[in-house]
């Protein structure tokens, strides 16, 4: 509960997101009283988290990601204490709309929009996350490329 509460947003939202693979109910209602008052990338996180949880959150988690480029960039900063970034808390969550993309055309413009603001390996791993979101809808790929 420090964590959640903690004034150091890094460890906040690292709690947050580590918390979803916690099976405590008493998480889940903690993040759930942190809701209501939550916004921007706090709001994500706690989506996130509660999604994770149960599957109920789903759609809410994908209406709080952003569209806007500067709250994309927030996203798309990885950020790690063990400084690794395939293990960065944001990851999880741009990987967790990867994976409701594959249903969920909300999810998958949601996914485009974050690739249009990455570059360098975080791109290449959304466009991934695109392309097989694509393909098990039974798209054209290779026009899709052209498009992005």
């Amino acid at each position: 509960m420090q964590m959640i509460n903690s004034n150091d947003e890094q460890t906040r939202l690292t709690a947050i997101i580590i918390f979803a693979e916690i099976e405590d109910d008493k998480v889940q209602n903690a993040l759930l009283n942190h809701l209501s008052n939550s916004k921007n990338i706090d709001r994500i996180a706690i989506t996130y988290s509660l999604f994770m949880h149960s599957g109920k959150f789903e759609q809410k988690f994908i209406d709080s990601i952003p569209i806007d480029e500067q709250e994309i960039k927030k996203l798309l900063v990885l950020d790690s204490p063990q400084g690794s970034r395939l293990r960065a808390p944001y990851l999880r969550i741009i990987k967790a709309v990867g994976d409701v993309a594959m249903h969920n055309d909300k999810a998958l413009d949601k996914l485009k929009s974050i690739y249009r603001h990455s570059d360098g390996w975080q791109g290449d791993s959304i466009l991934e996350m695109i392309m097989s979101a694509e393909r098990s809808r039974g798209k054209n790929t290779d026009f899709l490329l052209d498009t992005l």
